[in-house]
């Protein structure tokens, strides 16, 4: 008897600590996501007025190099403080910033050529009516 006790007494404070050790976890994390802050650069809209591409440089402290990073977001809608949804390279704007066109509704050059140096470069955007994004060195 005194056995089956002490087994649900270890095992009460197992589940407790592991609790206790993800709520600390997921408290660390969340705080971490907080420590980084999106400077706005430029922003460009699309020619029905949308959405909007912005171009924006993250911050995350000390310990991270300048990063260039580009978001497409509802017209209406703020920046999430996330990172780029489109494109994401190291330096700060000024210098690596792709110039940004909408071409129509649903397309938007990023005036650069990929060198395999961005965190991130996708060709499309969205769910349903998807943006498609194209990179190109020399745009006339």
């Amino acid at each position: 008897m005194n056995n089956l006790l002490t087994k649900k007494i270890t095992i009460s404070l197992i589940i407790f600590v592991t609790g206790i050790l993800i709520a600390i976890v997921i408290l660390f994390l969340h705080s971490m996501s907080d420590m980084c802050k999106n400077y706005i650069h430029q922003v460009n809209l699309s020619p029905d007025e949308k959405y909007k591409a912005v171009v924006f440089q993250r911050d995350c402290g000390a310990t991270t190099e300048f990063n260039t990073q580009i978001s497409i977001v509802g017209a209406n809608n703020e920046l999430d403080n996330d990172s780029g949804n489109i494109y994401v390279i190291e330096g700060p704007p000024e210098k690596v910033a792709p110039a940004v066109i909408w071409q129509s509704n649903s397309k938007l050059v990023l005036k650069c050529a990929l060198s395999g140096s961005e965190f991130k470069a996708v060709s499309e955007w969205g769910w349903f009516k998807k943006i498609q994004i194209t990179y190109l060195e020399n745009l006339e």
